[in-house]
């Protein structure tokens, strides 16, 4: 972090200490309803919501007693310090490797990239026990450390380890941590309380962090780091009646509009725009239009120990020619001194009250300065100098070095032959070492330096020959923090001595465990190392203990035998590993403590393995949980479409229904069995996993059973001579089975008793010793198809009454019910009344048509299948040639004939020879011509048994015979010759082309050999 961020921002809590009642002026209200006008935190709460760095929680309300989470205070931070871009330069490999914290993962997925840029930046203090605490409430201590941290004060802290603090309480801060508030309270950035305590565990609420926020941000754009729609001036001129404003921003004047219902704040006090006084300080928010939305000002005061320094200016360092952007004047005094003063960022000069610019001034200026808390404010020239800068250089050797302090500057010892000189060290002087940037704390007593002085100030210094300290290092690693664009990377041990030493990994850095070279990726927390340190830099890492993490789920547990301990079988990103766990190993799951018992197959784990041993297993997710149900199985009931396999198992505590998984595995010993092998009677063990039977062993084989499945013919109940019995009709005939007296029924899901069983069941019975143990009866299945009845068969001795109907998949032969109803429209008829070619609506229960319903044809129209389509010709007039169920029919069609497939209209030659139609005839002439149904074209090989006209039937097979018509152009064809009908004999074996019941080609592929061809 930037060093020049330090100035003036070491008065954040002496500006506006005070607490006043506020009066809302003007037509501005507060923003929150917690946060009303008269609250001491209004200013600050509505800066802070303008500027876009704290919301409110919602619902009108902003909690300003509420605590500020660790996660929010950082995100806030990164915010403020005009690092939020970076978050955007991410990705979550990035982001992760930037996360040293053990609980990353607990840290909200919103804040990670902001504490991510925090790390980078060395913003983010750590525990030693590596956690974040994301969710956890930002304290005072916590707080004070993450802006010692931000402000580069790290080396000045940790000199300061074992300094006395003036807190009644100071018994509460951690002497890890002592520095960070010495550091803190010497910067001024916090401060104790009236009773003489720090308070350092008190939650900072999010009224006090807007407080502080504020102040810091005010103080960053006094040194000119204007965040977008924030900017810092004086106030040259004010016009409530115009409502404009115009400040002095960097030399130069900008006039700016103010928003009718911008807040305006004086000293702290809700006042109005004309109460501003020229010459205020004046901080406004702006909105995307340059229109000023809030205005905060403060009255210029004079600051008590105001002093003048006389005398010749030696050096001058501009703003633009510090790194930190911080300017610097060196006046060499008439004693002879030399001293240095930062320059503020508003710092004037003049001569013979001519207004200068800093770069005017000469060396060898003679000026008169004035001095506030050791800050240039304003120079004043006396006598114009020549200009001529002196720059020396010097080399020698370190002797002693002096951190920055509160005046900004720091100090070494140099020895130069047999003297030694005390030089001053600008902030942000250029410092090498071995080619690399660092600070002046990273200096070492002993090295062998370049001194190049401007006006007696260290500007650069350049290591020629490092002092070579040499140390070793044991401890445990806490944190490891992989190198950045900006940083090498780092350790952070907890050593022998209890004591925390963080250490920068040299680039070439030699890791070693054994013989073994390793890589800083091999790292792991929880490796206990000996570090050995040049300049305090880690040139070599011995690993005395290799701490690793195995994450996964675990697949296999095998339990601990005489010579080995327990191992599990955890399977990780890169493949599965086998850890034997301690005898003593830690096993966790929250809170809970558990034993390797109580572990799972499917947990998710992560073991803590210590050179090669797991010492610790913490389960993140529960696996599925598994169980053993050991008993006699009753029931086996196989899959259906609705429900899983189901066993019922006989236990000693009761009997148990078991659903079971898809892939449930079945053993017998070393035989893999499937589910129709297992038996009533058999002895088994199921394992239950999440409620669900995923492997049966079956231990002992019940006494044989079959299974059978036919249709119900009759149903005798029990009675005093003879068991309930069935009549079961199978592919092998009927079957007599007689019920054992517990036997179950169930109708699907539900258990019936024998009396709700019907003829015409489908039903599975499961026989054990010949008898039926389960009958499991089908559900009707109700469904309904349509189509064109093409064949009647009437009910006869031997078989049950049927059709064949032709659907849009094919034909399909269907058994009528003993009870099936026929309708034609309204009208019930007999199945003698249904005729060839009716068009008809079929209701299957268990694939049994329980009801027909078939078109009634209005008067005037004619259905069937088309033979024929004339069109107009000298001989013929347009005209239609149908087969219907009453013979053939010729319809005439007119100019005004209407046809129609569905809402489609269609012409005469979109008909086909086999479509089946609808003609709605007027005088004998169509009206109206709809296309029903094109049956799909098809072959159909069989022998001829009958011609008469133009019907041909045709045997299909031993018991099947169809009636087809020969369409009205079609000509049969006899060896491939063209012949005519009369030429096709009764014997004939011939090959049809079909569409319905229309002939389209007829071939005859062999003669009857009583026939011969003419």
């Amino acid at each position: 972090m930037r060093r020049w961020v330090s100035l003036l921002l070491a008065l954040v809590l002496l500006v506006g200490s005070a607490a006043p009642a506020l009066a809302a002026q003007g037509g501005w209200r507060s923003w929150f309803l917690d946060v009303p006008e008269d609250n001491w935190a209004l200013p600050y709460v509505m800066e802070m919501h303008a500027k876009g760095l704290m919301k409110g929680v919602g619902n009108g309300f902003f909690q300003p007693a509420g605590p500020l989470t660790r996660a929010q205070a950082v995100t806030v931070a990164v915010r403020l310090m005009g690092l939020e871009d970076e978050i955007y330069d991410l990705d979550d490999r990035e982001i992760r490797n930037l996360l040293p914290f053990t609980d990353r993962d607990d840290i909200p997925e919103w804040a990670k990239p902001y504490v991510a840029v925090a790390v980078d930046h060395d913003i983010v203090p750590v525990a030693e026990d590596g956690l974040f605490r994301a969710n956890e409430n930002a304290t005072r201590l916590w707080v004070s450390v993450l802006l010692v941290r931000a402000l580069g004060y790290e080396a000045e802290a940790q000199a300061k380890m074992k300094a006395n603090l003036p807190f009644d309480d100071a018994d509460l801060i951690p002497a890890s941590l002592v520095g960070y508030v010495v550091a803190a309270v010497d910067h001024q950035l916090v401060q104790g309380f009236p009773d003489g305590t720090f308070r350092p565990n008190d939650a900072l609420t999010r009224a006090q962090a807007a407080a502080l926020l504020s102040r810091t941000d005010r103080q960053l754009g006094e040194l000119g780091r204007f965040r977008p729609g924030f900017l810092v001036g004086d106030l040259v001129r004010v016009s409530e009646r115009n409502l404009t404003l115009t400040l002095s921003v960097q030399g130069r004047d900008q006039t700016f509009d103010v928003d009718a219902d911008a807040p305006v704040f004086l000293n702290e006090k809700s006042a109005n725009l004309g109460d501003l006084p020229v010459g205020a300080r004046v901080s406004v928010v702006l909105g995307d239009d340059n229109v000023v939305l809030m205005v905060i000002a403060y009255t210029p005061v004079t600051t008590p120990g105001a002093s003048g320094v006389s005398g010749e200016i030696s050096a001058i360092f501009l703003p633009s020619e510090m790194a930190g952007g911080l300017g610097l004047v060196v006046v060499k005094t008439s004693n002879g001194k030399e001293q240095t003063y930062p320059l503020a960022p508003q710092a004037t000069a003049t001569y013979n009250g001519r207004k200068l610019d800093l770069d005017e001034l000469r060396v060898g200026d003679q000026v008169k300065v004035q001095v506030i808390a050791g800050v240039a404010i304003s120079i004043e020239v006396t006598k114009r100098g020549s200009g001529s800068s002196t720059q020396s250089q010097i080399k020698g050797t370190i002797t002693e070095i002096r951190p920055y302090s509160t005046s900004f500057l720091g100090s070494i010892d140099v020895k130069v032959g047999n003297t030694t000189r005390t030089i001053a060290v600008a902030p942000e002087a250029v410092i090498t070492r071995e080619g690399n940037r660092v600070y002046l704390t990273d200096l070492e007593v002993g090295d062998e330096v370049t001194v190049r002085l401007a006006g007696g100030v260290a500007i650069r210094i350049t290591v020629d020959k490092p002092a070579k300290q040499e140390e070793t290092v044991r401890g445990e690693i806490q944190v490891i923090y992989p190198a950045t664009k900006n940083s090498q990377a780092r350790i952070r041990l907890k050593t022998e001595s209890g004591s925390t030493r963080t250490a920068t990994l040299a680039e070439n850095v030699k890791i070693r465990q054994g013989s073994t070279s390793l890589k800083v990726e091999d790292l792991q927390v929880g490796d206990k190392v000996q570090v050995h340190l040049t300049n305090g830099v880690a040139d070599e890492i011995r690993i005395l203990t290799k701490v690793e993490e195995v994450k996964g789920t675990i697949q296999q547990i095998t339990p601990a035998t005489r010579t080995t301990g327990p191992k599990l079988t955890v399977k990780t990103a890169s493949g599965n590993r086998t850890v034997t766990l301690a005898t003593d190993v830690v096993i966790k799951y929250g809170s809970r403590k558990l034993t390797v018992d109580d572990l799972r197959i499917g947990d998710e784990v992560t073991v803590k393995v210590v050179d090669g041993t797991g010492t610790e297993v913490t389960v993140t997710k529960r696996g599925p949980a598994v169980e053993e149900v050991k008993g006699t199985l009753e029931q086996i009931e196989p899959a259906t479409k609705s429900a899983k396999a189901r066993l019922t198992v006989k236990t000693a505590q009761g009997t148990r229904r078991i659903n079971l998984a898809d892939d449930v595995t079945i053993k017998y010993g070393s035989r893999t069995l499937k589910l129709s092998d297992l038996r009533v009677g058999d002895e088994v063990t199921v394992t239950v996993t999440d409620g669900v039977g995923t492997a049966i062993q079956v231990h002992e084989r019940g006494p044989v059973s079959e299974v059978v499945t036919g249709t119900i013919e009759e149903i005798y109940p029990v009675s005093i001579t003879f068991r309930a019995s069935i009549d079961l009709r199978t592919a092998n005939g009927v079957k007599t089975i007689t019920l054992a007296p517990e036997a179950k029924i169930y109708r699907g899901e539900k258990e019936i008793t024998i009396a709700e069983l019907q003829k015409g069941d489908r039903a599975t019975v499961t026989l054990v010793a010949g008898m039926a143990t389960v009958i499991e009866v089908e559900e009707a299945v109700t469904e309904e198809i349509t189509g064109t009845i093409e064949e009647i068969y009437p009910v006869s001795i031997t078989f049950r009454a049927s059709i064949d109907l032709r659907t849009a998949n094919g034909v399909k032969t269907i058994t009528l019910a003993p009870e099936a109803k026929i309708y034609r429209g309204e009208k019930e008829i007999t199945i003698a009344e249904l005729q060839k070619g009716d068009q008809a609506t079929v209701t299957l229960v268990a694939g049994m048509a329980t009801a027909i319903r078939v078109e009634e044809t209005a008067p005037g129209e004619v259905i069937g299948h088309l033979l024929a389509v004339y069109h107009s010709s000298p001989a013929l007039h347009p005209s239609l040639i149908i087969k219907t169920a009453s013979g053939v029919r010729q319809i005439l069609l007119g100019p005004d004939t209407v046809y129609r497939s569905g809402n489609r209209n269609l012409g005469p030659e979109d008909f086909q020879p086999g479509d089946r139609v609808r003609v709605r005839a007027v005088a004998g002439v169509a009206a109206t011509v709809t296309l029903q149904e094109r049956p799909r074209s098809s072959l159909v090989n069989g022998t001829v048994v009958g011609i008469l006209d133009r019907d041909i039937t045709i045997r299909l097979d031993s018991r099947t015979e169809r009636t087809y018509t020969l369409a009205e152009d079609v000509v049969p064809t006899i060896g491939g010759r063209k012949a005519t009908l009369d030429q096709v004999y009764t014997g004939d074996r011939v090959q049809l082309e079909v569409r319905g019941d229309v002939i389209l080609k007829l071939e005859v592929q062999r003669r009857t050999n009583n026939r011969v061809d003419d």
